[in-house]
């Protein structure tokens, strides 16, 4: 109760006390107002701006309201087109005048878009006649007030495209990023083009005007930079990053694709990496500028893009669009060129295509990527070479059919070429892995194919395995065709146990699939190739399993039972 009745009491006393202010503050700002307009001759201008700037020079925004509401920002403004008329005498003056208008527009931002509305756009088109016609390198701040005030005008959201619709805007604000030496015109600059961009037809001008957009691209990118214009450009790229359907005008300029590569190296934030992911998607969706990128500055895009495709700091859109970007640069215009210089990118995609913690997006575009690259060398002898074979054989060995499917394929291209059979024979594992494609095919028709009949999705799966099967023969009737191939083949004992279970079980068997079962017919040309070959011969004699099986053909077949008794010598 006793505190009740002193707050009480102390409304009682403050709000005459608030009155007697506010009547205070309302008779202030109209005296000094009075004073500038009534202002003629140079000293009394020079006193009443200068009690302006003293009046004005506070943080609170309820008192400029009452500045402004008492016609502040008109005076001055009449004041300065005044002046400027004869600014080389009255420099002073002029900066006087600037200062008090950024001080006074710190009023709310109704007030802000009102007295520009009162005033007209002629209010904009001085303040950059005065920013554009002040020597830069004088000792005065008077540019960067002005670049102040439209700054805390580009707050209201009813001046943002009046502002940046103004023929003059982007000449001026280049000038200002580009050609003023001072730091704080600067800022305000940039800091302006930030809430400038939050208006999505602003954004549209932004992204239409290359020589402005590279200016604020630089000033993000530049190292040593000031910080907080580095994060007000940051923040105006993420601006253009986020909007829908964006397609920039971007230059392919080294200054520009160098800035790129600043931007992706920075920790500054998100948004730099958001925005340079964003410009290179958008520059590599031109095919003419894939190669030059793909080149650029040793292939480091290549290594920028596909750390940032798994880095965790990353927003997974952002990843997503560098995977895609990455797919876009890797072609094959580019996949000799881009392997000659990181033979190591092929590991990279065979791990994001192996990692199931990747978003399914990124592993899709890793892998079509990978398609790309291994068709190098079918014709073409290339350096990397094993390095092609080390990931075929790692899709081979997949989980996944389709990872399976494009090794196979792939496989099969380059065995057509005689010069690469040597190194696809000889490279470790790799016909162990198309061993165990036909083993593993051979036991789900022995073992599952009744239990899957009545299902659709299965079927496809018994489909693929069919095409997996037959793709990996035709692979291996390519390889024996060459007789400097066969003794590595026959080595190979899991594969010659793969072709012993394609083999028909006995002569009736043999009878009914010599027509129409292909693998089969295909296994016993294989079978009869490495058999009839001296330096093969030797390994089929001692794999009991197919001598078994030869043994019950030879019955029925002639030509089988010569071939078997040349190899019953050797047992």
């Amino acid at each position: 109760m006793v505190n009740n009745k002193a707050n009480k009491a102390n409304k009682r006393w403050t709000s005459p006390l608030k009155a007697f202010e506010s009547k205070g503050q309302r008779k202030g700002a109209k005296e000094v107002v009075a004073n500038i307009n009534k202002a003629v001759s140079l000293n009394d201008t020079s006193n009443a701006i200068h009690l302006a700037c003293k009046t004005f020079s506070h943080d609170n925004e309820e008192i400029h309201d009452i500045e402004m509401d008492n016609g502040a920002a008109t005076a001055l403004y009449k004041q300065l087109v005044l002046v400027m008329h004869q600014k080389q005498t009255r420099i002073h003056e002029l900066e006087k005048l600037v200062h008090a208008l950024s001080l006074v527009y710190r009023c709310s931002l109704s007030r802000r878009a009102h007295s520009v509305c009162d005033i007209g756009d002629d209010l904009i088109t001085i303040l950059f006649q005065v920013i554009v016609e002040t020597d830069p390198n004088e000792d005065s701040r008077t540019i960067e007030y002005a670049v102040r005030t439209l700054r805390l005008l580009s707050q209201s959201d009813s001046l943002r495209v009046p502002i940046m619709g103004h023929e003059d805007f982007a000449e001026v604000a280049l000038y200002v990023l580009t050609r003023i030496p001072k730091e704080e015109p600067r800022v305000e600059a940039m800091y302006s083009l930030a809430s400038l961009t939050f208006n999505t037809e602003n954004m549209e001008r932004l992204r239409n005007d290359s020589d402005l957009l590279e200016a604020v691209i630089n000033a993000a990118a530049r190292s040593g930079e000031n910080e907080e214009l580095k994060k007000w450009s940051a923040a105006t790229l993420w601006n253009l990053a986020c909007l829908p359907n964006n397609k920039m005008s971007l230059p392919t300029t080294p200054r520009l694709l160098d800035a790129i590569i600043e931007l992706t190296q920075q920790n500054l934030c998100t948004f730099t990496t958001g925005f340079a992911v964003a410009a290179l998607r958008q520059l590599t969706n031109e095919q003419e500028n894939r190669v030059l990128i793909a080149s650029f500055a040793d292939g480091i895009f290549i290594e920028i893009l596909g750390e940032i495709a798994v880095r965790t700091d990353v927003e997974e859109d952002t990843k997503i669009k560098a995977m895609k970007t990455l797919r876009n640069i890797i072609i094959s215009e580019t996949s000799d060129l881009i392997m000659n210089m990181h033979p190591n990118i092929l590991h990279i995609l065979t791990e994001m295509v192996r990692n199931p913690a990747l978003n399914v997006e990124i592993r899709e575009s890793a892998l079509e990527a990978i398609k790309e690259v291994i068709n190098c060398g079918i014709i073409d002898e290339v350096p990397y070479y094993r390095e092609i074979l080390r990931c075929i054989n790692v899709l081979l060995r997949s989980k996944s059919a389709l990872h399976r499917s494009v090794g196979l394929s792939t496989l099969n291209r380059h065995c057509e070429i005689v010069e690469n059979q040597p190194e696809v024979v000889e490279y470790p594992g790799q016909l162990e892995a198309l061993a165990a494609l036909l083993i593993h095919e051979v036991a789900d028709e022995r073992e599952s194919m009744p239990q899957r009949s009545s299902n659709d999705s299965a079927g496809d799966e018994s489909s693929n395995g069919e095409i997996e099967k037959d793709t990996v023969l035709d692979i291996l009737l390519k390889l024996v065709t060459t007789p400097d191939n066969r003794e590595d083949i026959a080595k190979t004992t899991i594969l010659l146990t793969a072709l012993s279970l394609l083999l028909p079980g006995d002569t009736d068997e043999y009878r009914e699939n010599q027509k129409d079962n292909m693998a089969s017919n295909a296994s016993l040309q294989l079978l009869m190739a490495l058999a009839s070959d001296p330096t093969s011969q030797e390994y089929i004699a001692k794999h009991d399993e197919l001598m078994t099986k030869i043994l019950k053909l030879a019955r029925t077949d002639a030509y089988v039972k010569q071939i078997f008794a040349n190899l019953a010598l050797l047992m």
